[in-house]
């Protein structure tokens, strides 16, 4: 069956967000298609950039990241759990508490612990169905 509308107040809908490193932009990326890091394509021409589309360094991607996290959670009322593992950088988990919007919700764990860590998630707060 089809899930329950987002505004529905008895049920709660959450996203859980796992990663094992820091936000970095793909060699190609959206607005900048087929372009390399110096911005040349080579024979194709100088390279191209939609509208507003920011440059897609470390920190514009974070910021992308923060501004998804807060719609998810504010705009469409969803939960999101963060799980770093293996994660050493200190902004990188910085970036997922932000996102988390409680530092309760966002998990450092180590690959050893990621069953466990799923388990806790489960038996803390989440009633999961079929």
């Amino acid at each position: 069956s089809e899930p329950l509308p987002f505004n529905k107040s008895d049920q709660r809908k959450i996203m859980i967000v796992l990663t094992d490193g820091s936000n970095s932009a793909p060699y190609h990326y959206e607005g900048y298609y087929g372009c390399y890091d110096d911005k040349n394509r080579g024979n194709a021409g100088p390279c191209w950039q939609t509208g507003d589309t920011p440059d897609l360094d470390t920190d514009g991607l974070n910021n992308l990241t923060l501004d998804s996290c807060k719609a998810i959670r504010d705009d469409y009322g969803v939960e999101i759990f963060t799980v770093a593992v293996d994660v050493n950088s200190a902004s990188a988990k910085k970036v997922l508490r932000d996102c988390a919007g409680d530092d309760s919700k966002a998990y450092d764990v180590t690959g050893a612990d990621l069953a466990s860590t799923f388990e806790l998630l489960a038996m803390r707060s989440l009633r999961l169905t079929k």
